[in-house]
């Protein structure tokens, strides 16, 4: 800056002048199908429609592709809610007020952008004088409770300690409470508005105004001359006083609560704050919610049980690869019919649940013989177990002599060649090859010689 003097001694001052370019708002265009929903959804939440207008609400709260259309529902809002207090349409101002509460609770939208046009409009529907065309018959106090909770939801959500949005919001609502010539409308609004944003706001805002607040009501109740409007907003202003107070007083006072004392402290409101500090006091802490619902009979599952036997030889077991001993050559019994080159495999079938046997005599074995040959036989042995099939596969081998001994114990699923119990009453000798061992192939029935023959 250079600063010259000029004729009578004047101080002229050059400024450097800097040119500053700013950027034009952008304009974004809505496609057709936008403007066609806008056009819907506004047309139904102020319709007469209440089916389409609760469809509408529930779009804007859970809608995520809101964010164009946003800044044009906003001024929708705004321009709605200026239009109708001047026309005092009140049934407009509460569809309004549900809109920005639909809004407020789509969590995929960012409002704070839009502040500037909501906070505004809430706050006419709180403080205005006038909401309706008849103030004595209309319930416009509903709508101002409602607009007082939608604020403090704005004042919770987007509050921080740079907007400060709750300080400007306890400013606004303070101002016409400390008003003595607002309207006794705009003093209950302010005092609901100030109740919802806590108990530290109602001691340090609402409760040093109850005294003089009272005496303009005891004006209100005991002079004739005045207005049905004001008597009846004087009734509610004292029934929300003592609806929000009553709490508050009996955490900043100790018992005993005394009238008199109460009398001189809060004026009018004494005796009404006293009756229900003491009832706040009777009542207990926590109360447990009561449920109306009848307990469910719990469900009872007859299951019939099953007895299973126990046994070593229920369990699945593994065949077994026993080596029989080698046998005297010339052994052969003559009554056999098997012929010769034999091998033979046992396959035993799991043994099915016992039954009691009617009586104490011994219950049949069988032993079923199945060679290659063309002819097959069947001995059936008397012993005191019960009923055990072994099947018995064989091929063609050279002949030899070898001992089968069936165990006198229930069988199963166990392997006739296991060894466990002692050998019982029945003996059976088959000529046969003698056989150092079976393999897995002749197991599962293969054709291949594994055994060494003499």
């Amino acid at each position: 800056m250079q600063i010259a003097k000029g004729n009578g001694n004047k101080m002229i001052k050059n400024k450097n002048v800097e040119t500053v370019r700013v950027k034009q708002l952008a304009t974004h265009e809505l496609s057709v199908e936008q403007q066609l929903y806008y056009k819907e959804i506004t047309e139904a939440c102020v319709g007469s429609d209440e089916s389409r207008r609760a469809e509408a609400l529930q779009s804007l709260a859970s809608d995520p592709g809101l964010h164009q259309m946003l800044p044009r529902l906003c001024t929708f809002i705004a321009e709605g809610v200026k239009v109708n207090v001047v026309q005092n349409n009140l049934a407009l101002l509460i569809y309004l007020m549900r809109m920005v509460k639909a809004l407020l609770d789509n969590q995929t939208l960012y409002l704070e952008k839009y502040l500037h046009e909501i906070i505004p409009s809430v706050g006419t529907c709180i403080v205005s004088k006038q909401l309706c065309m008849r103030p004595d018959v209309d319930n416009h106090w509903a709508l101002r409770d409602f607009a007082s909770r939608l604020m403090a939801q704005i004042c919770k959500t987007f509050n921080t300690s740079t907007n400060s949005v709750q300080t400007r919001i306890t400013r606004m609502f303070s101002k016409p409470l400390q008003n003595e010539k607002s309207p006794l409308a705009t003093h209950y609004g302010a005092i609901a508005g100030l109740s919802e944003l806590g108990h530290e706001v109602i001691k340090s805002f609402v409760l040093p105004r109850i005294k003089p607040e009272g005496e303009r009501i005891r004006q209100c109740v005991e002079t004739p001359v005045l207005s049905n409007i004001d008597k009846i907003a004087a009734e509610h202003i004292k029934q929300l006083l003592q609806r929000i107070l009553a709490p508050v007083i009996k955490t900043i006072r100790q018992p005993p609560d005394n009238v008199e004392e109460y009398k001189a402290e809060y004026g009018y409101f004494g005796q009404m704050l006293h009756s229900g500090v003491v009832k706040a006091r009777q009542q207990p802490l926590t109360t447990a919610p009561t449920s109306t619902t009848q307990p469910k009979p719990p469900i009872t599952v007859n299951v019939q049980p099953r007895l299973v036997p126990v046994s070593s030889s229920s369990a699945p077991r593994t065949p077994t690869i026993v080596t029989l001993p080698r046998p005297a050559c010339g052994s052969v019994n003559p009554g056999s019919n098997l012929g010769p080159n034999q091998k033979y495999v046992f396959v035993t079938a799991p043994r099915a649940s016992p039954s009691p046997s009617p009586s104490g005599n011994g219950t049949p074995t069988v032993v079923k013989f199945v060679t290659s040959a063309p002819t097959a036989t069947s001995k059936v042995v008397t012993t005191p177990t019960q009923v055990t099939k072994v099947v018995m596969v064989t091929v063609a081998q050279t002949p030899s002599t070898s001992t089968i001994a069936l165990a006198g114990q229930p069988l199963g699923v166990r392997s006739v060649f296991s060894g466990q119990g002692t050998p019982n009453l029945a003996t059976v000798k088959i000529e046969q090859q003698p056989i150092t061992s079976f393999t897995s192939d002749i197991l599962m029935g293969g054709n291949s010689d594994q055994s060494q023959s003499q």
